[in-house]
């Protein structure tokens, strides 16, 4: 079981990540979903509360992306990690024309990232009996993000993901 310091650490790693993402980001436009994870008595207390389908909406003058950041330790990135709305949202979004939706997966004991397509993560779930999608996988398949580490904080060089 998780402990409260295992979970604030990694809320706190995603939050950093998509820090580092937006900062990142060239001169395009870049929305971020409000959380719906606000409430007085923690999540667990919240009767009813909105979904957003992802954490950020780009648009690059041509295409349009929704991206879901994830960040994991390891050498994969468990299911359990991932919202069951958030794949139902990203695939129903991804059959619209001029749309990209996916995710990006950061994994911090590796220093590399990926941009994985909602149809190539489909699949991957559809054709495997893993309960995670590896590192080895994306490597192969998906999109390298480059990073670069700016003293404490990473940059990443998103031109190719969003090919400006």
């Amino acid at each position: 079981m998780e402990t409260n310091y295992e979970r604030d650490v990694k809320m706190k790693s995603g939050k950093l990540f998509e820090t580092e993402f937006k900062n990142s980001m060239p001169d395009i436009i870049c929305e971020r979903f409000n959380d719906g994870s606000s409430s007085w008595g923690g999540n667990n207390q919240v009767r009813f509360q909105a979904t957003s389908p992802c954490d950020y909406i780009v648009f690059n003058g041509t295409t349009l992306f929704y991206l879901e950041l994830k960040v994991t330790k390891g050498k994969s990135l468990s299911f359990a990690n991932i919202k069951k709305h958030q794949i139902e949202d990203l695939t129903k979004r991804s059959n619209y024309k001029s749309v990209v939706c996916g995710f990006l997966i950061k994994f911090s004991d590796l220093a590399e990232c990926y941009f994985v397509t909602i149809q190539e993560f489909n699949y991957f779930v559809n054709n495997n009996e893993r309960k995670s999608i590896p590192a080895e996988y994306l490597k192969d398949k998906c999109l390298n993000i480059p990073m670069e580490l700016k003293r404490t904080r990473y940059n990443y060089i998103l031109d190719e993901l969003f090919e400006i």
